[in-house]
């Protein structure tokens, strides 16, 4: 069984469905999963391309310990070794393919397969050639703090070595799985910093056509022959990584990045034009506005915490005469027997 697999909540369900059909396009002998971390709203079709929904809640009976501990980021990535084990331990995967959901795939994956013959877990690097000191954006310290690797994709191949590797990983990601770099912890991908060094069979890609992004445009330029993107010419492309792409902003590449954008790099202008349509077909717009249940479930529980420790206080310590909040009936059970354990 081969498995490919997204994570996402439901904000980020038009991105999870394009990565999912593109990916099935070219590669359609694999299951395709999207990790749903969030509860299934009423407003989304669940039912497309082929893909399965698989919601955390399903998987992981502590999912609301972990929510009330992460932001959304922070909690999506810290469940990703979490899902790899699921795929081994109680499917049968043999072969698992994680990618981001703003990922685009262009071609047929085969390749990664005969890597994971030889090797059991296979990276992405943010960059293969240095960064033209400019002070601009990305540079290479960007990459000393966030990660060596990216890990809008990795790919496994179950061995002994493999689950001993995601059993230590996912003790940090569930401990440790922070956003704070002043602390040397950036969510799930900076630990893999570690990997090629403490696990055996690490393969580091050094192809420029896997998980081409805004991180490595100053090494990587695109070109179209037919219907097919080539990289530096030579290379195919086999997916593209859209990171931080706001479709609404029709100057910048990437939010935050400013090296690049679409006047001094006009070979980026038609794959982003395609992904940008996309995103409009699968109604981005509409919802990355969403908000994530176990978000609004954690804001509801610190309130009703609050109001509980408020009626506590004596009298002549209580400013207001009581806290108005109306939580959602769905959302009170559980916010009580989470105060009560």
């Amino acid at each position: 069984m081969k498995v490919a697999f997204t994570l996402c909540s439901n904000n980020y369900f038009a991105q999870a469905l394009i990565l999912g059909q593109s990916f099935l396009l070219h590669n359609p002998d694999y299951e395709f999963y999207v990790g749903l971390i969030d509860h299934k709203s009423d407003q989304i079709n669940y039912e497309q391309f082929n893909i399965k929904v698989l919601p955390i809640a399903e998987i992981e009976p502590i999912i609301l310990e972990l929510a009330q501990k992460y932001n959304i980021v922070e909690l999506n990535t810290a469940v990703k070794p979490h899902y790899f084990l699921h795929f081994i331990e109680k499917m049968g995967a043999k072969s698992i393919l994680y990618f981001d959901p703003d990922i685009y795939v262009y071609k047929k994956l085969q390749a990664l397969e005969m890597l994971l013959e030889v090797d059991d877990i296979l990276l992405t690097p943010h960059i293969l050639k240095p960064i033209p000191i400019d002070e601009k954006t990305p540079f290479e310290n960007d990459f000393l703090n966030y990660g060596l690797y990216n890990l809008g994709f990795i790919a496994l191949k179950t061995s002994e070595n493999t689950i001993k590797m995601l059993n230590w990983w996912k003790d940090r990601t569930y401990q440790f799985g922070f956003h704070n770099l002043a602390k040397g912890f950036f969510v799930d991908q900076l630990w893999i910093n570690l990997v090629p060094i403490l696990f055996q069979k690490c393969k580091i890609i050094n192809h420029p056509g896997y998980n081409m992004g805004p991180w490595n445009l100053h090494e990587r330029f695109l070109t179209r022959a037919s219907n097919n993107y080539c990289v530096n010419v030579d290379y195919e492309l086999y997916f593209y990584h859209f990171s931080n792409f706001n479709p609404a902003n029709k100057t910048n590449i990437h939010t935050v990045f400013n090296r690049y954008n679409f006047v001094n790099r006009p070979d980026l202008v038609n794959i982003y034009s395609e992904y940008s349509k996309l995103l409009t077909e699968f109604n981005f717009s509409e919802l990355k506005q969403i908000p994530c249940f176990y978000m609004v479930w954690k804001q509801n529980v610190l309130l009703v915490k609050q109001k509980l420790a408020y009626s506590e206080l004596p009298l002549k310590n209580k400013i207001l005469k009581k806290i108005k909040k109306n939580i959602p009936d769905r959302l009170k059970e559980l916010i009580l027997n989470s105060i009560k354990s």
